[in-house]
């Protein structure tokens, strides 16, 4: 066995992995922030970094648009969709992303269509068809430890993850290209790597967006993850590890049992099922496959980045339009 591996594995049985979290985010402060450009204009809530409390969304006339409450970044409640002159269109009773009871117009039907969990404790996807899905968008997000401690609490995830590569339970892909089209040896990357010395400073998330048009709603499902390291003596040099394929991770995660809070969190799987997480886009579908930076400078990065996410939200208001009219 490699020496590198040894070490590393002997290390991370030290760190105490299938602990309890015991967290409560219910007492964060609330900040409001608005958004307008030409196309988008909105009233939201953050804690957290996660959307949280009151939405809305306002037509280029003034006239509110679509209003509702976020709960840790998942729909919650009742939320209501207006028509330019002010008439209820869409009415529907959130109880999280994927489940809703539709309250107007009574000609679509309720979305439960949360899967079932496996012996693994991860919930299943639902089977979409090619034909099911509107529109679809691939996003890049970026996870740090800001209001996700516990993720990076003690490398925690991060040991995880390089644990699941060095024991042959996935397969790790080249950080360079993440349409996972190169994987790696167990030798290459600890030739490459000291992992002793690693500590995961941030993640990338990559993700697919879609609208389906048989339960009504968006959905965003990771594809891809891929731990930012540094070296510990030399911090100023950060570098993308490895990509997983997401998928192929799940039920190494669902294993990890967590006493969160919140009832639908009850492994490391769900935090990122329910997307139970606080994350700022960097990068989202385009012809050239650049990121914000590399046609945005400093704070219309941010601004950016917003305008993204924001979107997502909208355009599902725009389908949920289009399908009260059918």
């Amino acid at each position: 066995m490699n020496a590198n591996k040894s070490k590393f594995i002997l290390f991370s049985l030290l760190i105490t992995i299938g602990f309890l979290f015991s967290l409560d985010r219910t007492q964060a402060q609330i900040h409001q922030k608005s958004f307008e450009d030409k196309n988008i204009h909105c009233i939201y809530n953050l804690s957290n970094g996660m959307f949280n409390g009151q939405y809305k969304s306002f037509y280029k006339n003034g006239k509110i648009k679509a209003s509702g409450k976020f709960a840790d970044n998942s729909r919650n409640g009742i939320w209501t969709l207006w028509s330019k002159d002010g008439k209820i269109l869409v009415k529907r009773d959130y109880s999280n992303n994927y489940e809703y009871k539709q309250i107007f117009p009574v000609n679509i039907k309720n979305s439960n269509y949360l899967g079932e969990r496996d012996s693994n404790g991860t919930i299943k996807d639902f089977d979409v068809k090619e034909q099911m899905i509107a529109q679809s968008q691939r996003i890049w997000r970026f996870i740090t430890i800001n209001n996700n401690d516990f993720l990076f609490k003690n490398n925690y995830l991060g040991n995880l993850l390089m644990n699941m590569v060095l024991k042959s339970k996935t397969i790790a892909y080249d950080a360079i290209n993440d349409e996972f089209t190169k994987p790696y040896s167990i030798e290459e990357l600890t030739n490459k790597y000291d992992f002793n010395k690693i500590e995961i400073i941030a993640y990338k998330i990559k993700e697919i967006w879609f609208f389906d048009n048989v339960r009504k709603i968006s959905e965003s499902r990771i594809i891809g993850i891929c731990p930012v390291a540094v070296y510990r003596l030399d911090t100023s040099k950060q570098f993308d590890l490895f990509w997983l394929y997401y998928p192929d991770i799940r039920a190494n995660l669902a294993k990890e049992k967590l006493n969160f809070a919140l009832p639908n969190i009850k492994n490391l799987d769900d935090v990122f099922f329910f997307r139970y997480f606080s994350s700022k886009i960097y990068k989202e579908d385009n012809v050239y496959n650049k990121e914000i930076k590399d046609y945005k400078n400093g704070n219309e990065i941010d601004v950016e980045a917003e305008r993204i996410m924001l979107n997502l939200f909208e355009s599902e208001h725009d389908f949920w339009l289009e399908f009260s009219k059918k």
